[in-house]
């Protein structure tokens, strides 16, 4: 029942983004909603966008502890910078990582997302950035 309504969540939500994404989660699941739904809702063919999509490299980065009961994860699709937070269960992740070919994110790559966060959080020239600054010094 999670499941389901996990994948109508994400149907949904996606559907309304207007993007390819749907069929990465649901590569393998049951299609049956995803057909009943009109191309005008999709507003994209699979002919134009499948090879761009496709080779789009797609990033994962584990927050949660070793082994949580859920994997606490980031996942971004082409920049490691713009991702979406995600939970699943250990079994679903794993899944979805083989489904999306993931690569996991480099330290360098996560050194810099975290920064440009801190950025975006603190500022770069205020005092909330200098204090933040000292205080993890």
């Amino acid at each position: 029942m999670c499941c389901c309504l996990f994948e109508r969540f994400v149907k949904k939500v996606l559907v309304r983004l207007g993007t390819r994404i749907a069929q990465v989660f649901l590569d393998d699941g049951p299609k049956s909603d995803l057909n009943e739904m009109n191309n005008t809702e999709l507003k994209l063919s699979n002919e134009q966008n499948a090879p761009t999509f496709d080779r789009l490299v797609k990033y994962v980065r584990v927050r949660s502890g070793e082994g949580a009961r859920f994997v606490e994860f980031d996942f971004a699709i082409g920049d490691p910078s713009l991702f979406v937070e995600l939970v699943m269960p250990q079994g679903a992740f794993e899944h979805f990582c083989r489904k999306n070919e993931v690569i996991h994110m480099t330290t360098e790559q996560m050194q810099a997302v975290d920064a440009e966060m801190d950025k975006w959080r603190y500022g770069e020239d205020t005092l909330m950035a200098h204090n933040h600054n000292r205080a993890t010094q």
